[in-house]
């Protein structure tokens, strides 16, 4: 029941690069692709970003992509991460946790979870997981969702849900059709964009 929206994605994704990526860390999460993977893309952590406990992407202009398989014959896979950046010491958001939720419905489709910290040395870090929906029936609630920290309901066709900090900009999405080549082309030029060093 995924829609498409890869529109929207990428002139998002455009216009954060516009005004952070190029003096702060990029990470889009990307749940919209057509063969039940999901997409992280990653730039300019200058600690590190970690996926599963194992380094993806570290340094700046040094872009790295990776798609990941939804689930397993056990069910979905909670990708963890774990990354930090430059700062300066500004201030970080409050703990974010999305319920990203099939439209007109109830059925929930993804979560992503992020909690940022100022780690006292001009470092912020995020710490946080995505999950998809394998089956289509949805996620649990009571599984994926975790108590105590607030939760904002996400329709899917409201687009790519903004979870940036300062210094960073991110993404993610949560659905899908058969693109058009223009969406396309807009995708492909944000990603472009991750290359661009700092300044």
């Amino acid at each position: 029941m995924r829609r498409f929206n890869l529109a929207l994605t990428g002139v998002a994704a455009l216009s954060l690069f516009g005004t952070q990526s190029v003096r702060g860390a990029a990470f889009f999460i990307d749940d919209t692709l057509l063969n039940d993977a999901i997409r992280f893309t990653a730039n300019d952590f200058e600690g590190g970003l970690t996926i599963q406990g194992v380094l993806f992407q570290q340094g700046t202009n040094n872009p790295a992509v990776g798609e990941f398989p939804e689930g397993n014959a056990a069910g979905p896979i909670v990708y963890n991460f774990q990354g930090s950046w430059i700062t300066g010491g500004a201030q970080m958001p409050p703990p974010v946790q999305v319920a990203f939720l099939e439209p007109g419905t109830q059925i929930l489709s993804d979560v992503l979870l992020c909690q940022y910290t100022n780690m006292g040395n001009g470092f912020g870090q995020i710490t946080g997981h995505f999950v998809s929906d394998t089956t289509e029936l949805g996620l649990d609630p009571g599984q994926y969702l975790t108590p105590g920290i607030p939760v904002t309901n996400w329709p899917e066709n409201l687009g790519a849900f903004n979870f940036s900090a300062p210094f960073l900009s991110a993404l993610a999405n949560s659905d899908v059709d058969v693109p058009e080549p223009a969406s396309c082309a807009l995708v492909t030029v944000a990603l472009g964009v991750l290359t661009r060093r700092r300044r």
